[in-house]
């Protein structure tokens, strides 16, 4: 006589595919978090990368004319450019004040700027590797001799 229910071999291959099935869920989970973390981070390096395109390209429009005495205004080299740029002085300047305020810093209007690709090692012996550039680094020199406190 047959008893109704299920025999072991049965319950084993029902487990056997209940496991390959989560086991599919569970790396798919993952996979997809892990897709989302890269995709989180490449977009937050296109930002930052973005924003520092707009701030160079912003001082790059306020290169001087090349008819100016300063000498040369944009020099290039490969891993680096240097140019002088203008600045507009801030808002402050032009709102009044009484004798009595403290004196404001003096703003320069011209600016030697430099971006240098920087390699995590910049003071190691050439060799024949070259390091790949790991940023970008910024130096501003204020070109007028002025005190500035």
């Amino acid at each position: 006589m047959k008893r109704p229910g299920f025999t072991l071999l049965e319950t084993i291959l029902a487990l056997a595919i209940i496991v390959m099935i989560v086991g599919t869920l569970y790396t798919f989970y993952y996979q997809s978090i892990d897709l989302i973390r890269n995709g989180e981070e490449a977009l937050t390096q296109a930002q930052v990368a973005r924003a520092v395109l707009q701030h160079m390209t912003a001082e790059l429009r306020c290169v001087p004319g090349i008819d100016v005495h300063f000498g040369q205004v944009m020099v290039g080299r490969r891993n680096r450019i240097t140019f002088l740029t203008t600045a507009v002085p801030s808002r402050m300047v032009f709102f009044p004040r009484s004798i009595m305020d403290n004196t404001r810093a003096v703003q320069h209007d011209l600016r030697q700027v430099e971006y240098q690709l920087a390699a995590m090692d910049d003071n190691a012996e050439p060799s024949g590797q070259k390091e790949p550039p790991v940023g970008l680094r910024r130096k501003e020199l204020l070109a007028l001799l002025a005190p500035v406190p």
